[in-house]
């Protein structure tokens, strides 16, 4: 029995991996990360932090120890339209961004802390079905790239991108020459900043739950009232659904169309397992999964 779960969860994870990851095909000049973008992580101590009163700003914690450590390193600000270059620690070169993902729509562009993937002088979207000049691949199908085109050659024209940061060609040019594979990319939508409403603190009874961990904050202004054992590791059952959603999201054509595969359908069926909520022969688009 459990061998029959082992191999329909890797039937399943092979379909996934062969029809759902994104391939951006290279045209000319690709430059790979081979190894893990967090092989080096620089933020380890961030969230050693003792401070009861404040949640950590990751983004800004990010920021202030790449600079500290003199290091060379983008930052993409997308609430100001601007891409900073920064060389060992300080901004020598400021750029405009031409175009971002729409805020609140899943074509938004991710916040985050990232590292340069791979560099390709032009390469081919299959999810937008786009040619991209000088293309920095730093999460998923999100690239920091020069002005797109069709396969006509036609220039492609929008308000908003499907996610990636866009850039007339000389800027894109400019960054392209200046990043260099697994180089820290730091993408931040909004400045954390808390409201001036505050708490008094009173001495109260200690209370009695019986949960492992837990955390109880207000997330406007940063404020935690009870903590216990937050930096635990602990196992997290069904959320793994959310973050595989949240994963399919960023690497996923959401308008590609797929069918529903059912590996030993035959043998599920015996054994009164088989009870899909998909049907057989009938096309989904991954959106409708979501």
């Amino acid at each position: 029995m459990k061998k029959k779960i082992v191999l329909i969860f890797f039937f399943i994870g092979l379909f996934y991996f062969l029809n759902f990851i994104p391939k951006e095909i290279v045209i000319k000049n690709s430059k790979v990360l081979k190894e893990s973008p967090f092989s080096e992580d620089i933020l380890t101590k961030i969230f050693q932090k003792k401070d009861n009163d404040f949640l950590p700003f990751f983004l800004q914690e990010a920021e202030k120890k790449l600079i500290e450590k003199k290091e060379n390193f983008i930052k993409v600000d997308l609430q100001e339209s601007q891409i900073y270059l920064y060389k060992e620690g300080k901004i020598f070169k400021k750029i405009p961004i031409l175009a971002s993902g729409e805020d609140g729509t899943w074509g938004e562009s991710p916040a985050g802390f990232f590292k340069v993937l791979s560099k390709n002088t032009l390469a081919f979207s299959q999810s937008e079905e786009l040619f991209m000049p000088y293309a920095i691949n730093f999460w998923g199908k999100y690239f920091i790239h020069g002005p797109p085109y069709l396969p006509d050659k036609t220039p492609f024209n929008s308000q908003f991108s499907g996610g990636c940061i866009r850039l007339n060609l000389e800027d894109a040019k400019t960054v392209f020459s200046f990043a260099e594979i697994g180089m820290p990319v730091l993408v931040i939508d909004k400045e954390f900043k808390g409201d001036n409403f505050y708490y008094e603190r009173k001495d109260q009874p200690d209370l009695k739950l019986s949960a492992q961990s837990y955390l109880v904050a207000d997330l406007e202004n940063n404020y935690i009232f009870l903590q216990k054992d937050i930096e635990e590791k602990l196992p997290i059952a069904s959320l793994i659904k959310l973050l595989t959603a949240l994963t399919v999201v960023e690497n996923v054509n959401l308008k590609k169309k797929i069918y529903p595969y059912f590996p030993y359908k035959e043998k599920l069926e015996k054994e009164g397992w088989f009870k899909p909520s998909m049907k057989e022969n009938q096309k989904y688009s991954v959106i409708e999964l979501l």
